[in-house]
């Protein structure tokens, strides 16, 4: 194991080698600065800098004081029981990405979320089945007043395509909300 002395306890000799080899290479040089800086003592670095002080205030700012006086409901969007509404991560996607979207509306449902149909059909079997998209989650309730966030694939298609949320009311399927998702 090997011992390496700290700044507190140099070991004076070492230290006036150091200083002869500073100025004997600034007389070198031809650098008459160096040479009257080589018979300075080195001052240790100070940690707490100008520097550290703004990255501290801005953590403070745009992180920390967010976090703690934020209302902590996280999520996508917030749980609503009065207007049934989605959310999406991003707005924009690559085809055949991934995106996330998060549902919210009163408890009593079900609900269904599709992307780009245009309406929603249930036969007597009790199927649901979408009229020109596909289905990404349902039919199911929301507990809580939202859905858990989930994570789709968009369509490998270009365009703006649209997640919408369905709700069965009076024995049949209405547009609840709907969101605009840009593929490109």
């Amino acid at each position: 194991m090997v011992f390496l002395p700290s700044e507190g306890r140099r070991d004076p000799e070492r230290a006036a080698a150091a200083r002869r080899q500073r100025e004997r290479f600034a007389r070198d040089i031809g650098d008459e600065v160096g040479r009257a800086w080589a018979h300075e003592p080195r001052r240790p670095r100070r940690k707490f800098t100008v520097g550290t002080g703004i990255i501290l205030v801005l953590f403070a700012g745009f992180g920390a004081f967010p976090l703690i006086f934020g209302d902590g409901s996280g999520g996508l969007i917030k749980a609503d029981c009065d207007v049934p509404g989605v959310r999406l991560g991003t707005d924009d996607v690559a085809p055949g990405g991934s995106f996330s979207w998060q549902a919210a509306g009163p408890e009593a449902g079900p609900y269904l979320v599709t992307i780009d149909a245009r309406a929603v059909t249930e036969d007597a079997s009790g199927a649901v089945r979408p009229t020109g998209g596909r289905v990404l989650a349902g039919p199911t309730d929301l507990s809580g007043c939202r859905s858990a966030a989930a994570l789709s694939t968009a369509p490998e298609a270009s365009g703006v395509h649209e997640v919408t949320v369905f709700r069965r009311t009076a024995g049949r399927w209405e547009r609840a909300a709907a969101a605009p998702l840009t593929v490109s």
